[in-house]
């Protein structure tokens, strides 16, 4: 019988790792202290060629705070930390830190988890996840915050900032809406954009700089639900962050404000 349950485990446990298109390993310490920066390090190997994105969910009453590394940026929306990785390429590891902050009355337990999700040709969809690590939040591991002016890092900033439109951009039609597929700090080649999420020539891309943030959007329509078809399809894609905005002239609207109100 042992023989048979070996042979059983090999058929299981081998397709695994050969069709896994990524490897995560996260570095960090099992305590944190409560109103301290508690660094984590997040090493990410490729095995497929593509877009990727790193998501983390963390319980409210954290901030972070990041480290510049070469091929990420970096983002903190609510509570979830993303990572996008725009030049992935098959054996190339990406290296990048940061730090969490639980506010000072915070304590007990809460579980780290995390995903990166390639998106190869555009097309071809793989999610790979982060095995579970429990934290304690306690004791004095970490950094206060003066300590943290000594370190080379940046605040990720999630304040929303004056929106400016393109150049070029005739808004006397009213209102538009369109669907924003990434935000980065760096600014992306539209014909990079197009073959790493899978945008047809046809899908008009705008992009808006806010303050030191590029902002890129597919589709440009008269109403919602040609929008919101455009938004099933990247999803179908992988693109499961992209989300709808709405604009009249240089403004930015609430989206269902502008459903209502065209």
């Amino acid at each position: 019988m042992r023989k048979y349950f070996l042979i059983i485990a090999v058929i299981f446990i081998i397709p695994l790792k050969v069709f896994s298109q990524a490897e995560i390993s996260v570095e960090c310490q099992d305590q944190w202290g409560a109103g301290r920066y508690n660094k984590v390090s997040v090493l990410i190997t490729f095995k497929s060629e593509g877009f990727a994105r790193f998501t983390q969910d963390f319980p409210v009453g954290f901030d972070v705070a990041g480290i510049v590394s070469p091929g990420c940026d970096l983002s903190w929306n609510g509570n979830q930390l993303n990572a996008v990785l725009m030049n992935v390429t098959q054996g190339k590891s990406i290296e990048f830190s940061y730090y969490m902050r639980p506010e000072s009355n915070m304590n007990g337990l809460f579980t780290i988890k995390g995903e990166v999700v390639i998106i190869s040709g555009g097309v071809t969809r793989y999610t790979v996840k982060l095995a579970e690590r429990t934290i304690e939040i306690g004791g004095t591991n970490g950094l206060l915050p003066e300590e943290m002016k000594d370190k080379p890092v940046q605040l990720v900033k999630t304040a929303p900032a004056k929106i400016k439109p393109p150049a070029g951009v005739n808004y006397s039609s009213g209102t538009v809406f369109r669907v924003q597929v990434s935000a980065s700090s760096k600014v992306i080649s539209e014909a990079r954009l197009r073959k790493e999420m899978g945008l047809d020539d046809d899908i008009k891309i705008t992009v808006i700089k806010s303050v030191n943030v590029y902002k890129y959007q597919a589709g440009e329509f008269a109403d919602y639900e040609s929008a919101y078809r455009l938004l099933a399809v990247l999803k179908n894609k992988g693109i499961t962050d992209a989300f709808i905005v709405a604009y009249r002239g240089s403004d930015q609207l609430p989206v269902e404000k502008a459903r209502n109100n065209r």
